[in-house]
């Protein structure tokens, strides 16, 4: 059911909702979150952003913040939620000075959509502080705007990189 052959008659959804239910069917909460969790690592290697979610939003908070997911802020926007991500960002990268302009640009494009455009300017601008004349961090860049829907700033560092190329 993780993509180990194929998938005949949609039998992937119907051993997944199995799964499922026997998360809701649990009487024992440590267990069902035991269980929601190893559904989100198989999901998570799957990029089946859905189930990953759906596992993701039944931790409380203190398990969401001690998980090493890696990606969760990426799962969270593709699902759109712009708002969850970029507080997931703003707690890795609090207290922190990153020198890697590619995450300050995640967290700009990030923040925009989340709203938060003050926060995501500060981002911005490091990230252009830090690329350096790197035609490769200015792709890396360009595509997480191009991830956050911003066409416009992606094109900008398209350019960019394509200038700076040697």
């Amino acid at each position: 059911i993780f993509k180990m052959s194929s998938n005949p008659g949609e039998l992937r959804e119907i051993w997944m909702n199995r799964a499922w239910k026997i998360v809701q069917n649990a009487k024992n909460k440590d267990l069902k979150v035991q269980y929601a969790r190893r559904i989100m690592t198989l999901c998570i290697q799957q990029q089946d952003v859905l189930n990953t979610l759906k596992a993701w939003d039944m931790l409380d908070e203190e398990q969401k913040a001690s998980a090493k997911w890696g990606s969760i802020d990426m799962y969270l926007t593709a699902a759109g939620r712009w708002e969850d991500a970029a507080n997931i960002l703003l707690k890795f990268t609090e207290g922190k000075k990153h020198g890697s302009p590619e995450i300050h640009a995640h967290l700009a494009a990030t923040l925009r959509r989340a709203g938060m455009e003050e926060k995501a300017k500060e981002h911005e601008e490091m990230a252009d502080k830090l690329c350096l004349g790197s035609s490769a961090s200015s792709m890396r860049i360009g595509a997480y705007y191009v991830h956050g829907g911003d066409l416009d700033r992606a094109d900008m560092w398209y350019q960019r990189a394509a200038i700076e190329a040697d």
